[in-house]
C-alpha cells in the first residue's frame, strides 16, 4: 500500500531528526533575555550527574543542550531558570505555511502521545516572513490532526485551556522548528 504521504514533495520534506545518540535527543530550554548564561551555569552542574547531559553554546533567549529523556524529567524537575523544555521534533526551511503543514504532518506524533490527547500549539517568530503566525499554528494543529486521522481513523481535539499535550512552533527567518514541551504548564 503506497504511503499517503507518497505525493509530497522533496522540497517540502521535513527533517524529522533522530536521537543524537542511542538515548539522547536535541532540547531548547527558553529563559529570561540576559539570563541565558545563569541558565547554561545550571545545566552545568546537573551535567556533572549524568553522562547525557550537555549544554550547548547560549542562544539569545535560552540554551540548546542534548540528553535523555531522563535528563528532561531532572530538567524539568531542578531548573529554575528556564520557562520549559522543549524535546525538538523536527525542522525545515519554509517559505509558507503549507512547508510548516507538511512539517507537522511528517513528524511521528504516534510515538509521543495518542488521538485521546487534547493538544495546544504555541507559536515564537523572530523575523519570520508569514504575514500570520496564528495560521501557522492552525497548519500545525491540521498537520498532526491529518496524520493522526490518517494513521487511526480519529484526530485530537485541540483544548487551548487545559491541554494534555503542548507542541511549540519557532519560525526563524528561514526555518521552523517543531517542538513537543515537555512541562506542561510554564515552570
Amino acid at each position: 500500500m503506497q504511503s499517503p504521504y507518497a505525493s509530497v514533495s522533496k522540497k517540502r520534506r521535513a527533517a524529522v531528526l533522530p536521537p543524537v545518540g542511542p538515548n539522547a535527543f536535541d532540547f531548547f530550554l527558553p529563559c529570561p533575555r540576559g539570563l541565558e548564561t545563569a541558565l547554561a551555569d545550571e545545566v552545568t552542574l546537573l551535567a556533572a550527574h549524568s553522562p547525557t547531559l550537555r549544554a550547548g553554546t547560549p542562544a539569545p533567549g535560552g540554551l540548546p543542550v542534548q540528553g535523555s529523556l531522563l535528563d528532561a524529567m531532572r530538567l524539568n524537575l531542578h531548573c529554575r531558570l528556564p520557562s520549559r523544555v522543549l524535546l525538538l521534533g523536527g525542522t525545515c526551511g519554509y517559505a509558507d505555511a503549507e512547508d510548516i503543514y507538511h512539517l507537522a504532518r511528517d513528524l511521528a506524533w504516534e510515538t509521543w502521545f495518542d488521538v485521546t490527547q487534547a493538544l495546544r500549539v504555541d507559536v515564537t517568530a523572530e523575523r519570520s516572513p508569514l504575514e500570520s503566525i496564528k495560521f501557522a499554528a492552525l497548519r500545525v494543529k491540521d498537520g498532526i490532526c491529518d496524520r493522526f486521522r490518517a494513521l487511526t481513523g480519529e484526530r485530537p481535539d485541540v483544548d487551548t485551556a487545559h491541554p494534555d499535550v503542548r507542541i511549540h512552533l519557532h519560525l526563524r527567518e528561514a526555518d521552523a522548528l517543531l517542538y513537543l514541551d515537555t512541562s506542561g504548564e510554564p515552570l
